[in-house]
């Protein structure tokens, strides 16, 4: 008895060692970042390059998209019912709640702006723009709209460079105050308070108030008041963000009754208003700037068509048919011009946008791009990192130092390969992603690639493997050791003896072995994907992805659904 009971305390000792050098083990990011030097920014000038991110900076984004994960637990934690999350209720609770967050994120960049506009030369610009970003900190939701933001690289600087706030592109993401404001074992957002204090003083020091620093809960009782896009004269107070009806801000079915406004404005023939006739209101606005329109200026297409008949064309269709919707104004103005760029950059701008911008008074920044759907489609990525818990790998260092180089490569070859599209894997994403969040300035050859073309299922099988086969042409054999559904039915139509380099190198076999259903950093980011309206998401294997085409009914444009499409249906 005694034996027994000396083996069975022996035991327990040891599987309490073996627990804890697991949870050292599994912890292992937490003293890799204690004494990490994030260094300060370096000048714009030196940063302007595609250099691979530094491995602390990767795994503090690793950190971060685990504090994305817990608020948004928390801001659903409402949606449960007796037999879990009520998944129609959580959708359009994440979605009302995104718009107020990229409502929050476009009063910062305003305000930000507000303080830096009158300085009388660059340097004094860069000065104080970067004085007031190092002595705070966002909220955890603006840092959320502002990760999205930088992602859409095209239209980010589109919107800064047209505004003259070049500040902002050559801002990096500020990891080393992001790491210190995440708690390293619940992952809480806790800021310091002196942080939190300069943000809030930013806010409340211009034309708007800051409720609460925090933002975890949805109140579908908030109202916004809606602003014309062109005059700025305000149209109506008080709408509901989201209702029963579906006539919210935030809803697709939007529409309310309004005052007349007094200015010369085409708002002062309106009585009522829409997502519709906002955009064409916001069109009105940018056919007569003598700006390029929205999306235009970053890909330098003023000179590939007459910018000025295009908005010609665009101001007597929509002026001279009140009856219009935008998408009846795309198709006759597009009806002689041969552009495809040109029509997919106006679809995006115009015709879906979400102008979230409107209930903002006199935003000098106005943002067309539907940023709540630029945020839900990075969830696909999020889902999918979290899913390898790549955080708490014990080889952590190893395994992004590896991704590190294939990022380099997959570079490389999409220089040598400018009229291919060449598509990324999770590891060279999640160092892509890093890269550009570090070096906003810096623009990608892929990002360039991916913002003019709409990647649907059957190109997704076409460009994986297309990268896959020119990747290990050149560099070294490129092994897709996922074991989902849909890289294993790859691999049977592309038998190629490959050498396991993650399996031999890392180990960790559990999580990377094939044919066992999980996946691994090999599996292809879907987060670029936009799934044709033709496709059901019942026939879609990625649980994922079905749960994301549900957007397409309570939200104002699904992220997964061409404009493309839509418009040529």
């Amino acid at each position: 008895m005694t034996q027994e009971g000396t083996k069975t305390s022996d035991q327990a000792n040891f599987e309490g060692y073996l627990s804890h050098c697991n949870q050292s083990f599994e912890n292992k990011f937490i003293d890799i970042l204690k004494n990490a030097d994030f260094n300060s920014h370096p000048s714009p000038l030196l940063r302007n390059n595609l250099s691979e991110p530094k491995v602390i900076e990767v795994i503090a984004y690793l950190k971060l998209l685990k504090a994305f994960k817990v608020l948004k637990n928390r801001v659903l934690a409402g949606s449960r019912d007796e037999n879990g999350y009520n998944e129609a209720t959580s959708l359009k609770t994440w979605q009302v709640y995104l718009t107020n967050s990229v409502r929050r994120f476009i009063i910062f960049i305003n305000s930000l702006y507000s303080k830096i506009k009158e300085e009388p030369n660059v340097n004094l610009r860069y000065t104080k723009f970067y004085s007031l970003m190092d002595a705070l900190i966002p909220p955890l939701d603006v840092i959320l709209i502002w990760n999205s933001v930088i992602l859409n690289n095209s239209f980010f600087n589109d919107v800064m460079k047209r505004n003259n706030f070049t500040e902002f592109l050559s801002y990096p993401f500020p990891w080393s105050t992001i790491n210190e404001s995440i708690h390293n074992y619940s992952f809480e957002f806790l800021p310091n308070s002196t942080l939190k204090q300069n943000y809030t003083k930013l806010i409340n020091g211009g034309r708007y108030e800051l409720d609460s620093f925090h933002l975890d809960f949805v109140s579908f009782d908030q109202v916004v008041n809606i602003y014309c896009p062109n005059c700025c004269c305000l149209l109506v107070e008080n709408v509901e963000l989201s209702n029963n009806m579906n006539t919210g801000f935030a809803d697709n079915g939007f529409e309310t009754n309004i005052n007349p406004s007094n200015s010369e404005c085409i708002c002062s023939d309106l009585t009522e208003i829409n997502h519709n006739d906002l955009r064409k209101l916001q069109l009105i606005k940018d056919c007569f700037d003598s700006k390029p329109l929205m999306g235009f200026l970053e890909f330098d297409l003023d000179d590939s068509l007459n910018m000025n008949a295009l908005k010609e064309a665009l101001k007597t269709y929509t002026l001279n048919n009140p009856a219009y919707t935008m998408i009846n104004v795309y198709r006759n103005a597009f009806e002689n011009i041969q552009n495809p760029i040109s029509q997919t950059i106006f679809a995006k701008n115009y015709v879906f946008s979400n102008l979230i911008h409107c209930t903002i008074p006199k935003s000098e920044l106005q943002i067309p791009e539907d940023l709540v759907a630029s945020t839900i489609r990075q969830e696909q990525f999020m889902n999918d990192m979290s899913k390898i818990s790549l955080l708490h790998d014990a080889n952590i260092v190893e395994i992004i130092k590896d991704a590190r180089v294939r990022y380099t490569n997959f570079i490389s070859l999409e220089n040598q390969f400018r009229d291919i599209l060449l598509y990324p894997t999770l590891e060279i994403d999640l160092i892509l992603k890093t890269s550009q969040l570090s070096r906003p300035d810096a623009m990608k050859s892929f990002y360039q690639k991916t913002n003019l073309v709409f990647i649907q299922e059957d190109d997704l099988e076409v460009s994986f493997m297309e990268m896959l086969t020119k990747y290990s042409k050149n560099y070294e054999d490129y092994e897709t050791t996922c074991g989902c559904r849909q890289c294993q039915s790859r691999k049977k139509g592309h038998r190629k003896s490959v050498y396991n380099i993650w399996k031999n190198k890392f180990g960790s076999s559990r999580r990377r072995s094939s044919g066992d259903g999980s996946i691994t950093l090999t599996h292809p980011s879907l987060n670029y994907c936009w799934f044709s309206s033709n496709n059901s998401p019942i026939e879609y294997n990625d649980m994922f992805i079905k749960k994301q085409m549900m957007y397409s009914g309570v939200y104002v444009n699904s992220p997964f659904i061409s404009p493309v499409n839509i418009i040529n249906a």
